[in-house]
């Protein structure tokens, strides 16, 4: 028999430690208290234990107090000699084709490509979260949850602010590229927009795009990490220092939103039909085949085109380091540096405990 005092003094050291922004480690053994509240909640046994809506008013009395948010930062020269993004976060890291590139060529690579990663980032956080967002926020109003749907406006806010510090160290960047538009690598199509769209109204009953936005979010904390990692490895003298200070104070808001994204998940959706589940587990499934397998025309070849610009000589590759993008798809390698445990050990925990997504380890390495 689990043992209430000992139960209750665990919750609230997690309490605190949630509340100030504190990872306990990372392969996601304890996170949050909701973890621990949605296993007891089912324990008849176990009383006054903390719903979503009481841990989201914890939540923003914490906000309030100024404790770990995100705030602006001072952009200064770039340093163009060092590293945006670490290697193993590109595509051509992982064909054969990167051994027939200099010093050079390979750190302009990584750093046209943390380019294009950046304006995903801003996709996700400018067109995904307004659109699915909103309706969540109408939702938690029909259902009384006033903290909850509070801290759905803030993140709202938030995200807009990431968007516009992610804009402008782009631009610090290669002003060229992004004189006249936000995006270059990863330009919003009528298309993609109206896929987005399509997300937002199904979010009112469907679980995916949260699913999809909680992946993203727990992902830029890890890619933080590496750049951290990277930096440390070479005695301080590896990463660019505008883009390590950027993507590490972006943690302190996403790391919250992470949280937010599973509260909701619990309020909103943990009691879904059948048939939405099954709705769910196929749109997913589609949705991550669709960003993560490379294509010939996507984002990742108008990174090679504008590295051939930049650099003449590499033009005789194009078909090959081509070829090669689109052949990843077939590179576990490749699709674990995407999406697996290590990178996004709190929604991958989530994505185990919802059955309908079984269907993800017959093609994502790693995932049974």
């Amino acid at each position: 028999m689990f043992c209430k005092p000992l139960y209750m003094a665990l919750r609230s050291v997690l309490d605190g430690l949630m509340l100030y922004g504190i990872d306990i480690d990372e392969k996601g053994c304890l996170y949050s208290p909701v973890l621990v509240w949605n296993w007891y909640q089912e324990q008849p046994a176990i009383m006054n234990v903390k719903s979503p809506e009481t841990t989201a008013g914890e939540i923003l009395l914490a906000m309030r107090s100024g404790c770990n948010r995100t705030q602006p930062v001072t952009l200064t020269s770039i340093d163009h000699d060092k590293y945006f993004l670490p290697p193993e976060y590109t595509q051509l890291y992982y064909s054969p084709v990167w051994a027939d590139l200099d010093t050079a060529q390979r750190l302009r690579y990584t750093q046209l490509y943390a380019l294009r990663t950046n304006e995903v980032i801003m996709l996700f956080e400018r067109y995904l979260v307004e659109a699915i967002l909103p309706p969540i926020a109408e939702r938690l109003a029909n259902m009384q949850m006033p903290s909850l749907r509070q801290l759905v406006l803030e993140t709202l806010r938030e995200e807009r602010d990431h968007d516009a510090m992610f804009v402008s160290l782009n631009r610090a960047s290669r002003p060229d590229l992004y004189r006249a538009a936000d995006f270059f690598f990863f330009p919003p199509s009528p298309e993609v927009r109206r896929f987005v769209t399509t997300m937002g109204w199904l979010s009112r009953w469907c679980a995916y795009p949260l699913w999809l936005l909680f992946f993203i979010e727990e992902s830029s904390l890890a890619m933080a990490r590496e750049l951290a990692k990277l930096e440390r490895q070479h005695g301080g003298n590896a990463v660019e220092s505008n883009w390590l200070a950027v993507h590490l104070e972006h943690t302190h808001d996403e790391r919250r939103h992470t949280l937010i994204d599973r509260l909701l998940f619990d309020s909103c959706y943990a009691r879904r039909s059948a048939t939405t589940r099954r709705l769910d587990g196929w749109l997913f499934s589609r949705t991550l085949k669709a960003m993560m397998f490379p294509r010939a025309r996507g984002a990742g070849v108008r990174v090679v085109e504008q590295l051939i610009r930049d650099y003449p000589e590499l033009a005789s590759l194009r078909a090959t380091m081509v070829r090669e993008i689109v052949a990843l798809g077939q590179n576990p390698d490749f699709l674990a540096s995407i999406m697996s445990q290590r990178l996004a050990p709190r929604a991958w925990k989530l994505f185990h405990r919802c059955p309908e997504l079984n269907g993800l380890a017959n093609w994502l390495p790693g995932y049974a």
